[in-house]
């Protein structure tokens, strides 16, 4: 933020900035950052899931994929606009 006031430029008029995890602190700056959520709850619920079914099972298995969905925070550094 600091350097593209120092170039002159507003957020987010001249340019948007986006962020990824959605920190704790991003709804909290000056300018509210746009971030890429991630279910960091869900993804720790199945780590330890897989992890206490390979501890317990003690067999190879076949590697597992699970997706999971991130979500988009929209916030003031950008103009972006949510289409649902």
């Amino acid at each position: 933020y600091r350097d593209i006031k120092k170039f002159g430029m507003k957020i987010p008029d001249d340019i948007s900035i986006v962020g990824y995890d959605d920190i704790m602190l991003s709804p909290i700056f000056d300018m509210p950052l746009t971030t890429v959520h991630q279910p960091i709850k869900e993804i720790g619920k199945n780590s330890i899931k897989l992890m206490l079914n390979l501890m317990s099972n003690g067999k190879k298995k076949e590697p597992e994929i699970i997706k999971l969905k991130p979500s988009m925070m929209v916030r003031e550094s950008t103009k972006l606009k949510v289409i649902k």
